[in-house]
């Protein structure tokens, strides 16, 4: 820490060496007594010696930032820079501010290094604080620093991290297994020597055996069952140990020796009597397919049972099951030898002779008959049901003699062959081949409802046509399987319809939004773009709910004079009568024709009373028409009204009338 001058204990004087400043007066060569001027380092002022006001120089107190200074010992942050202090930071290389050590600790990001002084662990990289100074991680300190995978563990440490805690790799971990970042329990595939293995994954508590050379404790560890010097040995024909690819002990596999009846084997290579039974080496028998015992061949002749095939060995003619024998061979039968042997089915025919035996001869299969047909053991007559192509059938079971009709492919010589009753191509009743219904063909055949029409076909049943369905027909109805002729209430969209049962030949009219061919097809009677318009007051049609064409009903068009009508409103008049609308009468209790108010004015002879309508003065009663309507008469308006004996005058008038006047 930096140590102010001014403040030496022992001395009440103390010389400064100052640039400029002249040294007489001190004493001991040069020294200026300033105990006098210590006590101005309080006075508000920046007295001579002071760097800034009461601070540097040789005051106590040093000088905060953005005070002036000479020296880094004139700053509180011991920090000078151009003639000014600085503030105290964490890279200007100075123990300052709350800094444990230079630039580390305290509100520092740099952690203390080791041996640098520190206040805490938190000031230290190692995060040990020992006697104020920062300790070297180590191995021991409870706290996870240095190069560990975890406290105290992992890494260079000698202690290896428990299962569960936080790892880096394999190496870290007891179990040397690290999975996802912490380290994992011991198992048989983490691919580490742990646990009570004897090898990497292998032996001890894992079920897989370890391969020869792995490490092993016993013979167990092995899939040799060999453990020799501590080393799993490789199998050997005379280890005493079933390994390898022996099939028993020391025997069969690679081993030279074969095993003897009663021990393991895969196969018959594997025993001496060449017969492998339900994994165990058989004694020799005249069922196990190999050669031994007194056979003359595999399984036949000498003390045998069975006789040897043809081209087996034999000793003797009873060896072979032609019963001939030549030069130690079993002759093959022939189908000229008036013998039945070999493969025949009866003598001299059937099997692989030329010859097919007739009916009621022996047979095997139905290629050894004439017919085609084996049943029990005799060669049958031919049938229409015996699902073979014979006698006068043109294919199996079908055709010819048969009830049943050929498919298409199967072969014909007639057309009445076949289901389709087309029969294409052959000659002379023969060779032909039953057609594909088609709907071209001219023969009612296939789905065709019809002959070729209906079902698949893209023609149409005409009317009386046989049916399956509406969608067979041209009228597209079908009832009781017969084309049904179109009709108006059938439901379908046929004959002159303009829509489904409406318009065109028949009495209903379509509805808004139906197909239509003309006007008179609609009920609203317009016929836009091929469809029924809606009905409007425009259309110049008598529709909808119109009383007449384009007016009355929800029309805002009133009608004239004897245009049809509803009720009072749909007339211009106002007045419907008998379903038409009438001429404006004075007496027909309604405001209508030239009438000024309800039959009164205009062209009626009835004047109107005071307070009803008028256009004119003649319209009045009273002969006065004011704003549109008759007023009461008075005795100034100038007309002769009222009870008036003449204009304005006599009777309940004021003024009397003079002389001429009534």
């Amino acid at each position: 820490m930096w140590s102010n001058p001014f403040s030496t204990p022992t001395r009440g004087v103390l010389c400064l060496l100052v640039v400029g400043l002249a040294t007489s007066g001190c004493g001991d060569g040069g020294h200026l007594d300033v105990t006098a001027l210590a006590a101005s380092c309080d006075n508000g002022f920046q007295d001579e010696l002071e760097v800034d006001v009461d601070c540097g120089g040789p005051c106590d107190d040093k000088c905060g930032a953005g005070k002036k200074c000479v020296t880094v010992a004139d700053c509180l942050s011991g920090v000078c820079s151009d003639g000014t202090c600085a503030e105290a930071t964490c890279e200007d290389k100075v123990i300052n501010g709350d800094e444990s050590d230079v630039d580390c600790g305290g509100g520092c990001p740099n952690k203390c290094l080791a041996t640098q002084v520190c206040g805490s662990a938190g000031d230290c990289d190692s995060g040990v604080c020992s006697d104020n100074i920062c300790a070297a991680p180590s191995c021991s300190d409870q706290v996870k620093n240095g190069d560990e995978a975890s406290v105290d563990c992992g890494a260079s440490c000698p202690a290896k991290c428990k299962q569960g805690v936080p790892c880096g790799t394999g190496a870290d971990c007891a179990s040397g297994a690290c999975e996802d970042g912490f380290c994992a329990a011991s198992s048989c595939d983490d691919q580490v020597l742990n646990g009570g293995e004897s090898d990497v994954d292998c032996g001890g508590p894992c079920d897989k055996k370890c391969a020869d050379g792995g490490a092993c404790g016993s013979a167990a560890d092995c899939a040799s069952g060999v453990c020799t010097d501590d080393k799993c040995a490789a199998p050997t024909c005379d280890d005493q140990v079933k390994n390898g690819t022996e099939a028993d002990v020391d025997c069969a596999g690679a081993c030279p020796n074969l095993c003897p009846d009663g021990q393991s084997c895969d196969d018959g290579d594997d025993c001496v009597s060449g017969v492998c039974e339900d994994y165990l080496c058989a004694a020799p028998s005249c069922d196990d397919q190999v050669l031994n015992g007194n056979e003359s061949d595999v399984d036949c002749g000498g003390g045998c049972p069975n006789t040897c095939a043809d081209g087996k060995v034999c000793d003797a003619p009873s060896d072979c099951a032609s019963g001939v024998c030549i030069e130690g061979k079993c002759a093959v039968p022939a189908c000229d030898d008036n013998v039945h042997n070999g493969a025949e089915a009866d003598e001299d025919c059937g099997g692989a002779c030329p010859d097919k035996c007739s009916d009621g001869k022996g047979c095997g299969a139905a290629a050894d008959c004439v017919s085609g047909v084996c049943k029990d053991g005799v060669c049958a007559v031919p049938t229409c049901n015996d699902k073979v192509h014979n006698g006068a059938e043109t294919d199996a079971d079908c055709g010819g003699p048969c009830d049943e009709k050929c498919h298409h492919g199967k072969g014909c010589g007639a057309a009445s062959d076949c289901i389709s009753g087309v029969c294409t191509g052959g000659k002379d009743g023969k060779g032909g081949t039953c057609a594909v219904p088609t709907c071209s063909d001219e023969v009612h055949n296939g789905s065709e409802a019809d002959l070729d029409c209906g079902g698949p076909c893209p023609t149409k049943c005409d009317d009386g046509k046989t049916c399956g369905a509406g969608a067979d027909c041209v009228s597209l109805v079908c009832k009781g399987g017969t084309c049904a002729v179109p009709n108006c209430d059938d439901q379908e969209h046929n004959g002159g319809e303009a829509d489904i049962d409406c318009g065109g030949s028949c009495p209903e009219t379509c509805g808004d939004g139906k197909a239509c061919a003309k006007a008179l097809d609609c009920t609203s009677g317009v016929c836009t773009a091929g469809k029924c318009a809606m009905a409007s007051c425009t259309d110049k049609v008598h529709n909808g709910s119109e009383t007449a064409l384009d007016c009355g009903g929800p029309c805002p068009e009133k009608c004239g004079d004897g245009s049809g009508c509803a009720v009072s409103s749909d007339c211009g008049s106002g007045v419907c009568t008998n379903g038409k609308c009438a001429v404006p009468t004075c007496e027909d209790k309604v405001h209508n024709g030239s009438e000024t108010d309800t039959d009164c004015g205009g062209k009626c002879k009835d004047k109107c009373v005071d307070g009803k309508g008028c256009a004119v003065e003649s319209d009045c009663v009273s002969g006065v028409c004011t704003d549109g309507k008759c007023a009461v008469p008075t005795c100034s308006d100038k007309v002769h009204n009222g009870k008036e004996s003449d204009d304005d005058c006599g009777g309940p008038c004021p003024d009397k009338c003079v002389d001429g006047k009534a």
